[in-house]
């Protein structure tokens, strides 16, 4: 993912005194891939196969930053980002009965997916160099 931060280093500007406001933006791609998964019940385990998908993906930040000392600064930020969707595989997928009783039921199945989104608080020291 391609990043590009803003800082808004001039304390009078934003009369927050020594907090700095930034705001970052990113863009890329995400690969996610799942394994097999199974599920377990009282009675029965549910195979589903696994899969990988890659999507666009894209982040969104703001924070502030707190100078340190000369060449560090603490950052203080909220943070979301999109990475796709993650899918499961399509094809065969199969219920087992735990206790015997009875033979696998095959099943086939098409893709499930599910939103991969994350939100967060990000705490983190920057050193210029």
């Amino acid at each position: 993912m391609a990043v590009v931060y803003v800082d808004f280093p001039n304390p009078n500007l934003t009369g927050l005194g020594a907090f700095e406001p930034f705001i970052g933006l990113g863009i890329g791609a995400a690969r996610t891939r799942i394994g097999e998964t199974r599920m377990t019940f009282p009675r029965t385990t549910t195979v589903v196969p696994g899969g990988s998908e890659t999507e666009f993906a894209w982040m969104l930040t703001a924070g502030v930053a707190v100078p340190l000392k000369k060449g560090a600064t603490l950052d203080f930020a909220l943070h979301y980002s999109d990475l796709g969707d993650v899918r499961t595989g399509q094809g065969e997928g199969r219920v087992i009965w735990r206790d015997g009783s009875r033979d696998p039921l095959l099943l086939n199945l098409d893709q499930t997916r599910a939103r991969l989104r994350t939100h967060g608080i990000r705490l983190s020291i920057r050193f210029e160099f």
